[in-house]
């Protein structure tokens, strides 16, 4: 079995899940590669305006690797090829698959662009697309991430996989003293009406990775906007108190489904003492949770299992 996963460089909480995907089934001992693109189709993408692009980010992949031991690697011309994949990650390089290879789009690929005959949807996200019959394909393996991001149109037998990953090494809680004031996180949620019209700090979501835990590291509180975001625990686990904003009539229920008692360890929805306490006192059941290559392995070969019975005739 051959599989393929559509990825991007940039570094957020759904181009983390995929990589670690790929470098679970390569552990359990699948042939599965991260294709890297410089962009996700959308419904306006002009198809061949759109290989223009990628093939100019293949050339400059492959530049950077001639001269990846330099300086010049490192400037912000080359930033995106600078950020070190996951270990035990394999690239594929072209864009051609064959009749039997099994691709993987996240939700936000619009249509098929490579031409896949074996198609699974994972929804990392709400789908962006829903109603709209030519996003994705008819006979498409749709699965989710979580049961709130489930469409139960596309997957009404709520096939659900689920895959995490954390660097310890990088995000951790360094600073034991006293800590004041606040920075923010907005991401997913720049479109909210309740944005502030002033920040009385940072806002860290385009900080580089080792920024971002600094500030962590230094607030008392981070503000965030974005509902859905793993730097709320990421904040936790910094020693920061995250508190992410509800959006007016909503709950943590809401955000985060049937498990919303487990997945809220560390972190406080909504802004009263009572869930601020609550964030404080379960961090540790946060901290003691976030070995994942158990569940990793265990959903990775659900999902073998699920593209198994959709396409079958492939392995016959």
């Amino acid at each position: 079995m051959k599989i393929v996963i559509v990825n991007s460089r940039k570094i957020y909480g759904g181009t983390l899940v995929l990589s670690a995907l790929c470098k679970t089934l390569r552990d359990l001992g699948y042939d599965a590669k991260v294709f890297y693109v410089h962009d996700f189709p959308s419904p306006t993408t002009n198809i061949k305006v759109y290989w223009l692009g990628w093939f100019k980010y293949f050339i400059k992949s492959l530049i950077h690797v001639l001269i990846r031991h330099t300086s010049i690697a490192n400037s912000e011309r080359f930033a995106v090829f600078s950020s070190a994949p996951l270990p035990g990650i394999k690239e594929k390089r072209t864009p051609w698959v064959s009749r039997k290879t099994i691709v993987i789009y996240p939700e936000v690929v619009y249509g098929n662009f490579l031409n896949a005959k074996n198609v699974v949807r994972w929804l990392l996200y709400y789908n962006r697309y829903k109603g709209n019959t030519s996003a994705f394909g008819k006979n498409d393996l749709v699965i989710s991430y979580r049961d709130v991001f489930n469409d139960e149109v596309l997957n009404p037998l709520k096939y659900c996989v689920k895959i995490n990953h954390f660097n310890s090494s990088l995000y951790k809680q360094y600073n034991f003293d006293k800590r004041t004031g606040c920075c923010y996180i907005v991401r997913k949620g720049s479109k909210r009406k309740d944005l502030p019209t002033l920040y009385d700090g940072p806002i860290i979501d385009d900080f580089p990775e080792d920024a971002k835990v600094k500030v962590l590291n230094n607030c008392q509180y981070c503000y965030i906007y974005d509902t859905q975001t793993f730097y709320s625990r990421i904040a936790a686990v910094c020693g920061c108190i995250p508190i992410v904003v509800l959006e007016e009539g909503k709950s943590k229920e809401n955000y985060l489904g049937l498990e919303y008692d487990k997945l809220s360890y560390g972190v406080a929805y909504g802004k009263t003492s009572d869930e601020i306490q609550r964030a404080i006192d379960t961090r540790q059941l946060l901290l003691e949770g976030l070995n994942y290559k158990d569940a990793n392995e265990k959903n990775a070969l659900y999902l073998v299992d699920l593209i198994k019975e959709k396409f079958k005739e492939i392995f016959l």
